[in-house]
C-alpha cells in the first residue's frame, strides 16, 4: 500500500467516524424478540458521547411501570449501563396516565461505530423488560435454519386422545435460533401433576448454542406452562412417554418466538403457539369491567353464555385441527371458571369496602341477582372440565374441578376421580401426612394407579435422603419439632456462633443476595458466623428441586421443609407476599440482636459481625 493510499483511507475513516459522531439513527429499528408488549422501540439515535433509545410504553391507566437502574445495552460482548431515563427516571414508580401511553428516552454510553446488532435488558429484575437482536432492518440478521427443521409438515387430521396414566418420562427438546444470554439462561416449566421428585416449577439450563433438554414426568397428558427467561408463559401439550421438539427464533420479531414443533400433537402445539389459538378467547377480569357490569345490572351469565356460544360456533375454529378445538374448549371453560371466581372476589371486596357508600345497596342487589356466592357455583357452570375424558389437558385442571366428576347425566368419570385421589395422596406425602396419603390412595379404584402410590412414596423418600446428603442443604430435618420450638432447635445446631437469618424470595431479591455474598458471606469466618437462608418461594411454590438447584449455588446453610415450615419461624414476615427482605441476627449466646427489613441497618450489623 502506497503512502498516498494509506492517507486516503485514514481520511475516509476519519470522515465516516466524524459523520457517525455527529449523528446517526435507526428511524424504525427492528426488534428480534421482546419479553413484553408494554414497550415499543420507536427510534435509536447514535450521537457523540451517547446512545438514545426512544420508546413508548403502553399499559392500562393507573398501572405502575419503572426503568431499572441496572438496565444496560450489550453489543459485541460488552455492557453499557443506563445513565438516565426521561419522564420516568430510574428506579422510580411511574403511574400510567389516562391515555395509557407514555413516551420517554433512555440514555446509554455510545455504542461502537461498527454496531449493527445490540440488546437491551433491565438486568436482574424479575419482571424486567428485555429486547434482543435489535437492528436497523429485519434483513440485517441472516438466520440459518437447521436441516432437520426444514420442510416441516403437520398431519391433516389430528385428534386429542383421551387422558391416560403412565409412569413413563417425557423429553422436550428445544432449539433456539439467534439465542443470546441476555434474554435469559433458563427455561422455566410449570407442570401441575408431575409427581416425580421435582414437581411443579423447575428451571432448565440453556446452552450457549441455544439448545436445552427438558425432562418431565407428567404421569398424565397435560398442558404445561413454558417460559423463556423473563418472557410470557406459553402452553405446550405433552404426553407421558412421548417426546416433542420445539424450534424457536429470537430474531423474527414479536413476543412469540415459536417457529415449529415435531412429535406427538405437533399440530396442536403449532396452532396454539404459532397460529394464535391461545389468544382467541378471554374474559376481562379487571375491576373496572366488573364495576361497569354491576352498575349496568347485566347478568354475568349473559356474558358467559355469549362466550360459550362463540367457542362452540366460531367459524375461525374451522382452520384448526380437532385436537386444537378440543383444547380450546377446555381452555375456554377454564377461563370461565377463573372469570366467575374473579367476579366473586371483586364483589365481596367491593361490598366490604363500600358498605357505607351511596351505591352499596345497588351493588348488593346486583350481587344477589347474579347469584354468585362461592367458587363452587362457578365450577358448577362448567361441568365439562371434571367430567371430560380429556380433563388433564385443561390448564390447572386440578384447581378447576368440583370433585364430583359427573357429567350432565350423572355419570362419574372414575379415571378423573382416581387421578385426583392420587394427587391428594402424593401431596400428603410431601406434607408429611402419611396417614392422609394412605387414606386417599385406598379410595383409588384403578389398580395400576393405586399401585403407583407406594412407588412414588419411596421415590420421594429416597430423594429427600439424597437431597440431605448435599453439603449445607437441610430439607425437613426437624420434622418432629413443633413450630414454636423450631427456631430454637435450629439455633441449638450452631451454639457458640453468630447466626444471621436471611428470609427472602430469591426471584425478587437476587441483587441483594449477590451483594450480601460479595460483601459479607464470602468474607465471613464460617467458624464464627453462620448465614442461614430461608427462601420463602420454595418449596411450596416452585418445588423442592427448584429450591435445591438455587441453594447449592449460594454459600451458607439452606433450610426448607414441608408446608414451608421454616417460614413459620418468622411470623408476619413473608417476602414472597410483601416483597420485604427480612433479617434476624443472633449473638453466640442465642440472644436476638436485630430484627429488621431495613437493608442499611442489616448490612451495617452484618458488617460488624464479619469484621469481628
Amino acid at each position: 500500500m502506497t503512502m498516498r493510499n494509506y492517507v486516503f483511507i485514514l481520511t475516509l475513516l476519519a470522515f465516516v467516524s466524524c459523520a457517525w459522531a455527529q449523528k446517526h439513527e435507526w428511524s424504525s429499528p427492528f426488534v428480534g424478540y421482546s419479553t413484553t408488549k408494554v414497550l415499543t422501540l420507536d427510534k435509536v439515535e447514535f450521537e457523540k458521547g451517547k446512545t438514545l433509545l426512544h420508546v413508548t410504553a403502553t399499559a392500562a391507566s393507573g398501572t405502575s411501570i419503572s426503568v431499572s437502574p441496572d438496565a444496560y445495552l450489550s453489543a459485541n460482548g460488552k455492557h453499557y449501563a443506563i445513565q438516565k431515563a426521561s419522564v420516568l427516571g430510574l428506579g422510580k414508580q411511574y403511574t400510567m396516565p389516562d391515555s395509557g401511553k407514555v413516551h420517554f428516552t433512555m440514555q446509554f454510553p455510545p455504542l461502537p461505530v461498527e454496531t449493527r446488532l445490540f440488546h437491551f435488558t433491565e438486568g436482574v429484575v424479575e419482571t424486567g423488560w428485555t429486547l434482543c437482536n435489535i437492528r436497523e432492518r429485519q434483513e440485517d440478521l441472516v438466520t440459518e435454519v437447521p436441516e432437520e427443521w426444514k420442510n416441516i409438515t403437520y398431519p391433516e387430521r389430528e385428534e386429542l386422545p383421551d387422558s391416560y396414566f403412565s409412569d413413563d418420562s417425557t423429553c422436550i427438546h428445544v432449539k433456539i435460533l439467534n439465542y443470546v444470554p441476555e434474554v435469559g439462561t433458563k427455561l422455566e416449566v410449570f407442570t401441575l401433576y408431575d409427581v416425580d421428585d421435582r414437581y411443579y416449577s423447575r428451571e432448565y439450563d440453556i446452552f450457549l448454542d441455544g439448545t436445552a433438554t427438558i425432562k418431565q414426568h407428567p404421569c398424565v397428558p397435560q398442558t404445561i406452562y413454558f417460559r423463556l427467561g423473563k418472557g410470557p408463559y406459553s402452553f405446550f401439550l405433552i404426553q407421558p412417554g412421548k417426546d416433542i421438539s420445539v424450534l424457536m427464533d429470537l430474531g423474527k420479531g414479536g413476543t412469540e418466538p415459536f417457529v415449529a414443533f415435531k412429535g406427538e400433537l405437533s399440530r396442536a402445539n403449532y396452532e396454539i403457539n404459532v397460529k394464535g389459538a391461545k389468544n382467541l378467547y378471554w374474559f376481562d377480569n379487571s375491576d373496572a369491567h366488573f364495576e361497569s357490569l354491576l352498575l349496568s345490572g347485566k347478568s354475568l351469565y349473559d356474558e358467559y353464555g355469549a362466550l360459550r356460544n362463540k367457542y362452540s360456533t366460531d367459524p375461525i375454529l374451522r382452520q384448526f385441527a380437532m385436537s386444537t378445538r378440543d383444547w380450546l374448549y377446555l381452555y375456554a371453560e377454564r377461563q370461565t371458571v377463573k372469570y366467575f371466581k374473579s367476579f366473586n372476589s371483586y364483589v365481596n371486596r367491593k361490598l366490604k369496602d363500600d358498605l357505607k357508600s351511596a351505591n352499596s345497596l345497588l351493588l348488593k342487589n346486583n350481587f344477589v341477582k347474579n347469584s354468585i356466592r362461592s367458587d363452587v357455583n362457578a365450577v358448577k357452570e362448567t361441568p365439562t372440565i371434571s367430567a371430560s375424558s380429556k380433563m388433564t389437558y385443561c390448564l390447572d385442571f386440578m384447581y378447576y374441578s368440583d370433585g364430583k366428576y359427573k357429567n350432565n347425566k350423572g355419570d362419574v368419570n372414575t379415571f378423573n376421580k382416581d387421578i385426583s385421589l392420587l394427587h391428594e395422596a402424593l401431596v400428603s406425602i410431601r406434607n408429611g401426612d402419611k396417614e392422609q396419603g394412605g387414606r386417599a390412595a385406598s379410595l383409588i379404584q384403578d389398580s395400576t394407579i393405586r399401585a403407583y402410590y407406594p412407588i412414588a412414596a419411596k421415590r420421594w423418600n429416597d430423594y429427600v435422603v439424597q437431597l440431605n446428603s448435599i453439603p449445607h442443604i437441610h430439607f425437613d430435618q426437624h420434622g418432629d419439632v413443633k413450630k414454636d420450638e423450631l427456631k430454637n432447635k435450629v439455633l441449638d445446631d450452631y451454639k457458640g456462633k453468630s447466626v444471621v437469618f436471611l428470609v427472602y424470595d430469591r426471584k425478587k431479591h437476587g441483587k441483594d443476595l449477590d451483594e450480601l455474598e460479595k460483601e459479607f458471606i464470602t468474607k465471613a469466618d464460617e467458624q464464627k458466623v453462620v448465614f442461614i437462608h430461608i427462601d420463602t418461594r420454595s418449596p411450596a411454590m416452585d418445588g423442592t428441586g427448584a429450591w435445591a438447584d438455587a441453594a447449592v449455588k449460594r454459600k451458607g446453610e439452606h433450610y426448607a421443609g414441608k408446608k414451608n415450615r421454616y417460614d413459620s419461624m418468622f411470623s408476619g414476615h413473608s417476602p414472597f407476599f410483601d416483597g420485604q427482605f427480612y433479617y434476624e441476627l443472633y449473638a453466640p449466646d442465642g440472644t436476638c440482636t436485630l430484627q429488621t427489613t431495613d437493608k442499611k441497618k442489616a448490612f451495617a450489623a452484618i458488617g460488624k459481625l464479619v469484621k469481628q
